[in-house]
Order: structure tokens, then C-alpha cells, then sequence
């Protein structure tokens, strides 16, 4: 037996030094080991085991060091399966020869054939040359391709410093946290940093910890109005997978794999620069199931609005955080030790706009200039941007001019027209609005104020117009307005002056206004003006905030017949030139806090095309009678002094300019003298049956819209019920289909009835007193009522009102002499509320009954919600069998009504019917501390209660609820000491609900 063994050794060795197992080798082995498996000497089948793991060994060292020597591949999950069954295996023999050294020690005869070690020995050998022959098939599976890190890092800039930048990251991260957010939205001009902020936050160690992959996508290229083609984005996301897929694959063949991929992983994927909308389904990415999520930077509100949820808006930087990124760039402390270049420097920031792309391109391009001179002669070329190239700005023109290039003609001209109001200045929307109108840049639209506000909201979302210090104002971006400059010079068959905010100029002298179609020349400290310019294409003129302008020659509008638009306002003028009357085609006529002029001179009123004019915070104060001669005029804005004799006078003049239809008045009054202000005034323009905005502005900057149509729905706020009464006399119109109207001076609380939106007819009563039959005629037709702070009424028919038949909610707050709200009495036999679904009693501290006297059949049938709360002496809320009616009821709540000791009397359910409340789904008992019982016992049926809310009851010892009778109670919130301490029928029952237990 000898033999063998030193045969079995030498196959082995000759194995193991052969790299590749090829047939021969293979067979050779079986052979040996078929003679093998024939011994029965405990030592050669120990040397016979020994020689098998040695091959083995042999081959996992092969192989590791195969493995070891590619660094570009990693072993595949086959072969560590294998690796580890080898040393498992290993580490069993080890311990088989330990034993079989220790037995061979104590004896000096041969181990018996069948002894248990003996056999084991045999097994093990038998489970290593198996390890052995898979070995020969392991080398085309043993190394795969690496996995795709889960994230790429990009080279960016840090953002830390700058906190308009930090700031949206760290709210997306924050974004990201939440289950619900499946999409953010990083929307901003161009070159703001936004492309800087997701690339932080591609680095960012928290999205490693969040999410298996993040896939970065630059969807469009610098310049184009599309995304890339659903191709180009393709190949993007499979190399980024790294998926092994000919490129000359079908784009569905592609989306197929890709979405199998990421089926089962968290990623996130993020767009950069998206241009319109991206089917994410189309290119292969699954609706992420798994927690995924996408982020995305556009300029474009629409395209934020149709693939996100959430949008983070960046910011401009701060003067400060443009001052520090712009040093960072420079790396020049030289420079900064330098005074005349530190100002300069500041100069060259302030251009910069706030904007990092620009400071990153202005800053490289001054890094390496020398001295004053070099930084002086930098900075007038970089204030001639973009009309001179310098330092790669013109590369910023390009970006910023596509934006442009996919206006439509109209939309064009009005974002051009926004160029000529002032740098960095707020502009009022209406003026805006009002000017384009004019200037004919309406598209083909009849309704032009809503094709405008199209316009206006295109360019805001285009990134092209931003917010401005409210929502009622604009703002353009200092390098857009720059870009916007650069094309109306371009643009030959037109001529522009726009100079603002510059210092003293003599116009006439340098400039040839006759060539000229829009000329602004705002803040400019002008003192004197042409005397006559002539300016027969000139169609808008801009002389705003030029406070030293005292007197416009009186030949100066001579030959503007072609003006459209006029804004003096803030000027010093005191009058208007006579010239003026040459003006036939004006429409826009601003005057507004020209504080020096007193009076429109007579030949003005010639002007028949004027549509909008504003003589705010002007010095005059009394209409002139001869108003009504602009036939056209659609929008008068004005000032009244604190005179009601005034008041009456002008607003006698302005009745008579029947084609009005929006009415602003600014009037110098104080908070006392407000509604004796809006009566007069009312009472005098109710009659401007065109009149779709009226609104009056406060000297404590308080507005009150008393007529605003909005759509076809007209929203009237009135002082008092009578001078709603008055204005509906004599505009009978103002009722539609659908109204708003507030009555009292609680006119800014905002409608306190659910789902407000639903109602087509609204109304609110605040602060009346006593009887008011005045407003029945529109309570009768009323879908919503909110009665609050009414006085000197015991029920609601007191105040005056006769029907409510079509009501559907109904909130009644703050009544002091409430003390029933309906008396079935003064009904007789008419169904009381008969179709309400919405009812609110709180805060009537009189209130002893929600209704007295008989309830006619039919009353309530369709209330499904009951709030009752802070009544604290109602006693009984169901008397008089009303609990019969509620058949439909769904909710009930009543809270702080100290005197009810019992929801439901015994005798409030008089009739037969075991189920009193069919289709109460929730009750909620809330500070009740006299509550004794919501019902004496457990006979009544409750087959639809799900929830119960009961906080603050403490005399509450028992509930009539069973397994039995309410079968679908399954939520249950109060305190736990009082659910301990309540009595039960039953263990059973009590733990049955337990269960459903929510404790505070």
C-alpha cells in the first residue's frame, strides 16, 4: 500500500504545477483515485487526504495570485464561495489529521478499515477533490467587471462659504430626507450656481449614506433651446451603469436594460440644465420604488413645475459673498493691499451682478493684471460688456442671449421694453403691463391684460424677469439688462436711448431725440429738457424720478404724435405744457407723486385715446370736472384729501366717466374716518356699471378691494350691510352666478368655512347690529354664510334673514346676544336649513338651544358635520327630537360647553329607531368637565363609528359602546389615567378597544 501512497503524491504534484487542468491531467487524477478508494490503511488514506488538499491549496494559491494580478476586475461571487469552501474544508482536515496523529501515537497497529475517523477521512476527501474538479471550471467565472462607483466625485468649487449658495443645498439635502418628495427643482438665471450646487451636492457625503448610485446627466448643451436627444441620454446613463450594451442598440432595447438595473437600487439622478420636460420612462428609469429620487437645475419655472414637487430658488450673492469669491479667485493680496485697486475691485464686483459664473470669468480675467492703470482700463471695457470681448464674457452673452432667441416677436419687444426702467430698481407690474398694452404688444389675444400677464409670467419663468420686493413688482437681472441693451443697439431699423441713474447730461445737445423710438432717461438729475425735439417715431418716454425737473418747455411735445407712453413719475414739474395737446395718440399718462403739480391744463382733455391715468401723491386733489371728456379712460388712480365734501365732489365728477374700469384711490385719512370715506365715495361710483376693480389704499397702508372681479366671480368688501344694499341697487349686475361678498370691518379675516373653494356664492356678515333685512335679498341666494360679532339679535331670523334654504355651510361666531339659533316657531311648517352640510356654532356665550319650538320635517336632513364649541350655556344639543333629523350626520364635535352633561338625552330620541346617529363616523368630546354620559346605556346601534377623540371629560365613567354596536370603532385618542378609570360591561370589551387606544 506503500506504493500507492508515494504514487497519489507524485499525481498530486504533477497537478499542481500544471497552471491549466487539462483532460489528461483530469483523468489521471480519477484514476488514482479510484485506486484509492480501495485501501484500507488508516495511513494511506491520511497521506492520500493530505495530497488532495495540497492540490487544492495549490490551486487557490494559483488563483488568488490570478485574481491579485488584475487590478481592473474583482473576483466574482463564485469564486469567493469556492474560496471559502476551501478553507472551511481546509481547516475540517486540519482538525481529522490533528486527531488521527494523536490515535496513531497511542497505538502501533493500524486504524481498522471502517472506524468512524476513518470514514470521515474518507468523506473529506472525497468533498476536497470535488472542490478540485469545480476548480477546472472556475476560471472563465472567477473575475467580473467592478460595479460602478456609487458616486463620481466632480471638481467644484465649495459652497460652504457663501450662504446663498450653502443655503439651498442644505435645504435639498433636508428635501431629501423626506419620503414624500420624489423631486427637487433648483431653479435660477443663468450662471447663478446652480450646476455649482448640485455638484456639492453630488459630493456630499450625506447622499453616499442615503443612496446607492447617483447618476449626474447633463441633459442640453450651453446655447440650445432642446434637452439632448433620448439617444445622446441614453449612452450618458449606460456608461455611467456601465452597462455592457452595443451602442447600435434600439433606444427601447436600451431603456429596458437600463430600467432592469436600477429597478431594485436607491438612486439619484441628477439633470443638469433641463430645457423642457424628460420622460423618464422613455429613457429607461423606473418610477423608484425604492426610495429614489431625481433633482434637477433649470432656468425654466415650467419645467419645475411639471417634473418636481419641490423647487429650492437660488439667489443672487450677497455684496459680501461676491466680494469674497471674487478674492478667492483673484488669489492677489497684494492687490488688496492696494488702495486705489481695492476700489476698483469693488467696482468691478458691483458689475458682476451677484452672479458666480460672471465673477468667475471677470476674476480669471483680471487675475493677472498689473497696476492702476491695467485694473482701470479693465474695468471701463468690462462696463462696455458685452459691446467689447473681454475675458471670455461674451461666452456669458451667448448663454444668456438663448433665453432670448426663444421668444416669440411680442414676447421679445415687452422683455426688451423692460431694459429701459432703471438698474436694479423694482418695476410695478401694472405700469408694466399698462405700457406694453400700449405699445400694441398684445399677440392676437382679446382679453390683452390676461395675454400681458401671460407674457409677464413666460419671462419670469424663462429666468429673463424675477420677483422683485413683492409680488406686485419685477426685476431684471443687471447683466440681462445688459444683454437686452446690446440687442435693442443691434437692432437697426430702430432707434433706443436708455440712460439711467448717470450723471448730469444735457440730452439736447447730445443726442438726436428725432431718430429715437423709446427714449428713458430715468433718475438722471435732468434739469432742463429740449424745447421742442420733435420725435415723430418716438413712442415712449421715460422721465421718471428726475426730481430737479421743475418745468417741461412749452413747444416740447410738439411733432409726439406718435407718443403712447408718458411717466413723469416723481418728478419736480408744475405744470404741464400746452404742447401737450399734441399728444393725440397717448394711452398711459404717469403723474404719480409729482407733488408740485396742481392742476391738468384745459387742452389735455383733447386727448381721446387716454386710457390710464395717475395722479397719485400729486398736488391735485380735486378731479377736474372736465374728466369725462377721455372718452377711452379705463384706469384713473387718485388721491382724496380728508375733506368728505371733497370726497363727494370728486367722486360726483368721477361718476360721470362711464367707461372706467378700475378706480384706485389713495386717501389721507385716519383708521376713524375709513368707512364714512368708502359710504361717500360708494354711494357716488356704484353706478360705473364697467367697474371691475375699485380699490381704496389708507394713509395706514391698509387696502380694501371693494370691487375686484376676478375671472367672472366679482369679490365686493363693503363697510356696512346698507351700503352693500346701496351698490347692488344700482349695480344689479355685480350678482352673477358667483360672488364674494364681505360686509363689516373684519373684511381681512379669511373665510373660516372648510373648503371654502367650493362655494360659488359666499357671504360675511361682520360687526352688524340688530335687524339688517337689507342683505336677505343675498342670503337668499347664498351657498355660504359667516355671521361674526353680530349684536342685538336672540336668533338668526332677527337679523333680518327670511331664507337660507340654499345654504350649504354656515359658521356662526362671536354673537353675544345669540340666544337660539333657529326657532322652529317663526317657521311654521317650512324646513329649516334643509340642505346645509356644514355647521359651525362657537363663542356664543348666550346660547341655550340650537333650535327651539318644533323641528319641521325636512330640517337638517343633509347636515353631515356639527361643530358646536366655547358655548358655555347650552345645556342640550339635540332637543326637540332633533337628533331624529340627522340621519346623513358624519361628524360631531363639541368642546368647551360646560353646561352638557349629556350628548344624547333619553328623551331627545323619543322615537323607535335604535340607531339615533345611522352614519356618525367620528366624535370628538373635547373640555367637557360636566359630561356625564354620551348616551344612558348601550341600546343604541352605532354602526358606523370609526374614530373617538374624548380629552379633558373627567365626569365621563362610562362609554354605551360595545364589540356589538360599534363594530367599526378602531381608533380611539384620549388620556390613559381616565381610560383606566372608565366602568365597562365587560374585560372583554374594554380590551377589545384597548387596542385601538392612542394615549396623550
Amino acid at each position: 500500500m506503500g506504493e500507492l501512497a508515494a504514487a497519489i503524491a507524485a499525481a498530486a504534484a504533477a497537478v499542481s504545477a500544471i497552471a491549466a487542468v487539462v483532460p489528461e491531467v483530469k483523468s489521471t487524477w480519477a484514476n488514482f483515485m479510484s485506486k484509492y478508494h480501495s485501501s484500507n490503511n488508516a495511513k494511506e488514506i491520511n497521506d492520500a487526504l493530505n495530497a488532495t488538499m495540497g492540490v487544492l491549496r495549490a490551486k487557490m494559491a494559483d488563483y488568488q495570485n490570478e485574481v491579485h494580478r488584475h487590478k481592473s476586475k474583482i473576483p466574482s461571487e463564485t469564486y469567493n464561495q469556492w474560496i471559502c469552501r476551501v478553507i472551511e474544508i481546509e481547516e475540517q482536515i486540519k482538525f481529522l489529521a490533528s486527531k488521527y496523529e494523536k490515535k496513531r501515537k497511542k497505538s502501533a497497529f493500524c486504524l481498522l478499515p471502517h472506524t468512524d475517523l476513518s470514514k470521515k477521512m474518507k468523506k473529506k476527501d472525497v468533498e476536497a477533490a470535488k472542490l478540485l474538479e469545480e476548480s477546472e471550471k472556475l476560471g472563465d467565472f472567477m473575475l467580473v467587471d467592478q460595479p460602478p462607483d456609487a458616486v463620481v466625485k466632480m471638481r467644484t468649487p465649495k459652497v460652504e462659504n457663501y450662504p446663498a449658495l450653502q443655503g439651498p443645498l442644505e435645504e435639498i439635502l433636508k428635501l431629501l430626507k423626506k419620503d414624500k418628495i420624489k423631486g427637487v427643482g433648483i431653479r435660477g438665471m443663468v450662471g447663478i450656481g446652480k450646476t455649482t450646487i448640485m455638484k456639492n451636492l453630488n459630493n456630499h457625503e450625506e447622499v453616499s449614506k442615503l443612496f446607492e448610485i447617483v447618476i449626474w446627466l447633463k441633459v442640453s448643451t450651453e446655447g440650445s433651446l432642446e434637452n439632448l436627444s433620448r439617444e445622446h441620454i441614453q449612452q450618458a446613463i449606460v456608461q455611467r451603469l456601465e452597462l455592457d450594451i452595443p451602442r447600435s442598440s434600439d433606444a427601447d432595447r436600451v431603456a429596458r436594460t437600463i430600467s432592469k438595473e436600477l429597478r431594485e437600487k436607491k438612486y439619484l439622478l441628477l439633470l443638469d440644465d433641463v430645457k423642457k420636460d424628460v420622460d423618464l420612462e422613455e429613457l429607461g428609469i423606473p418610477d423608484g420604488k425604492c426610495g429614489s429620487k431625481l433633482v434637477l437645475t433649470t432656468r425654466l419655472g415650467y419645467v419645475c413645475s411639471s417634473m418636481v414637487n419641490r423647487v429650492v430658488n437660488v439667489k443672487n450673492l450677497s455684496p459680501e459673498e461676491a466680494w469674497k469669491m471674487f478674492q478667492d479667485i483673484l488669489e492677489r493680496p497684494d492687490h488688496m493691499g492696494n488702495p486705489q485697486i481695492e476700489r476698483l475691485a469693488w467696482q468691478v464686483v458691483k458689475l458682476c451682478g451677484g452672479l458666480p459664473l460672471v465673477i468667475k470669468m471677470v476674476g480669471s480675467a483680471f487675475k493677472m493684471k498689473k497696476g492702476n492703470e491695467s485694473w482701470a482700463y479693465g474695468l471701463n471695457n468690462l462696463r462696455k460688456w458685452p459691446e467689447k470681448e473681454h475675458g471670455g464674457m461674451r461666452e456669458m452673452y451667448k448663454m444668456l442671449k438663448f433665453c432670448y432667441d426663444s421668444l416669440t416677436g411680442d414676447q421679445k419687444n415687452c422683455f426688451l421694453y423692460s431694459s429701459l426702467y432703471a438698474e436694479d430698481s423694482d418695476i410695478y407690474t401694472q405700469c408694466l403691463l399698462e405700457s406694453w398694452i400700449a405699445q400694441y404688444f398684445r399677440g392676437r389675444c382679446h382679453d390683452v391684460r390676461a395675454y400681458g400677464h401671460g407674457v409677464l409670467e413666460h419671462l419670469e419663468n424663462m429666468s429673463l424677469l424675477e420677483e422683485g420686493a413683492s409680488t406686485e413688482y419685477v426685476r431684471m437681472h443687471k447683466c440681462i439688462r445688459q444683454m437686452a441693451l446690446n440687442i435693442l443697439s443691434d437692432m437697426g431699423d430702430r432707434r433706443y436711448m436708455v440712460k439711467a441713474r448717470e450723471t448730469p447730461r444735457n440730452p439736447e445737445i447730445e443726442e438726436n431725440w428725432n431718430e429715437m423710438e423709446w427714449i428713458s432717461l430715468i433718475d438722471n438729475e435732468l434739469q432742463n429738457l429740449p424745447d421742442q425735439p420733435g420725435c415723430s417715431i418716438l413712442s415712449t418716454l421715460f422721465l421718471q424720478k428726475n426730481t430737479r425737473l421743475n418745468k417741461i418747455p412749452q413747444s416740447f411735445f410738439k411733432g409726439m404724435q406718435s407718443l403712447r407712453v408718458l411717466d413723469l413719475y416723481c418728478t419736480g414739474i408744475e405744470s404741464l405744457p400746452t404742447s401737450v395737446s399734441n399728444l393725440l395718440n397717448l394711452k398711459v399718462l404717469y403723474l404719480n407723486d409729482c407733488k408740485a403739480l396742481m392742476e391738468l391744463p384745459p387742452k389735455i382733455f383733447g386727448l381721446e385715446h387716454l386710457e390710464v391715468l395717475d395722479i397719485r401723491g400729486s398736488g391735485i386733489k380735486s378731479i377736474p370736472a372736465h374728466i369725462h371728456k377721455f372718452v377711452c379712460l379705463k384706469h384713473l388712480r387718485a388721491s382724496f384729501s380728508n375733506n368728505i365734501q371733497e370726497v363727494d365732489l370728486n367722486c360726483k365728477v368721477i361718476s360721470m366717466v362711464t367707461t372706467l374700469e378700475e378706480l384706485v384711490i389713495d386717501v389721507e385719512t385716519n383708521k376713524e374716518r375709513c368707512n364714512e370715506m368708502l359710504d361717500h365715495t360708494i354711494e357716488n361710483v356704484a353706478t360705473l356699471n364697467k367697474l371691475k376693480i375699485f380699490q381704496f389704499r389708507f394713509i395706514n397702508h391698509e387696502v380694501v378691494d371693494v370691487i375686484k372681479v376676478v375671472g367672472t366671480t366679482p369679490h365686493i368688501c363693503v363697510p356696512k350691510a346698507a351700503t352693500f344694499v346701496s351698490l347692488i341697487e344700482k349695480r344689479d349686475d355685480i350678482l352673477s352666478s358667483s360672488f364674494q361678498v364681505v360686509i363689516g370691518r373684519q373684511h381681512l379675516v379669511f373665510p373660516q368655512i372648510p373648503n371654502f373653494y367650493r362655494y360659488d356664492r359666499y357671504v360675511k356678515h361682520c360687526s352688524g347690529q340688530g335687524s339688517d333685512p337689507a342683505i336677505s335679498c343675498v342670503l337668499s341666494r347664498a351657498d355660504a354664510f359667516e355671521l361674526v360679532n353680530h349684536n342685538g339679535a336672540e336668533h338668526l331670523w332677527e337679523t333680518g334673514i327670511t331664507s337660507m334654504n340654499q345654504l350649504q355651510g354656515c359658521l356662526i361666531e362671536s354673537c353675544k346676544g345669540i340666544r337660539t339659533i333657529v326657532n322652529g316657531n317663526c317657521m311654521l311648517d317650512t324646513p329649516i336649513l334643509p340642505i346645509i352640510g356644514w355647521f359651525c356654532i362657537r363663542n356664543l356665550p348666550s346660547l341655550k338651544s340650537i333650535l327651539e319650538g318644533p323641528v319641521p320635517l325636512g330640517s337638517l336632513s343633509q347636515l353631515k358635520t356639527l361643530i358646536v364649541g366655547k358655548c358655555p350655556m347650552l345645556i342640550n344639543i339635540f332637543a326637540n327630537g332633533l337628533v331624529r333629523h340627522l340621519s346623513v350626520l358624519q361628524h360631531l364635535e363639541i368642546e368647551g360647553c360646560f353646561g352638557i352633561e349629556e350628548v344624547i338625552k333619553k328623551n331627545d330620541n323619543a322615537g323607535p329607531e335604535p340607531c339615533a346617529l345611522p352614519k356618525l363616523q367620528e366624535v370628538v368630546l373635547l373640555d367637557m368637565p360636566n359630561l356625564r354620559s354620551v348616551w344612558v346605556d348601550e341600546s343604541l346601534e352605532w354602526p358606523c363609528l370609526e374614530r373617538l377623540e374624548i380629552l379633558r371629560c373627567p365626569s365621563l365613567k362610562r362609554l354605551p359602546f360595545s364589540n356589538t354596536n360599534a363594530p367599526k370603532l378602531s381608533c380611539i385618542s384620549t388620556e390613559q389615567d381616565w381610560w383606566e378609570a372608565l366602568q365597562w360591561q365587560s374585560q372583554e370589551v374594554k380590551e377589545q378597544f384597548q387596542q385601538y387606544c392612542t394615549f396623550r
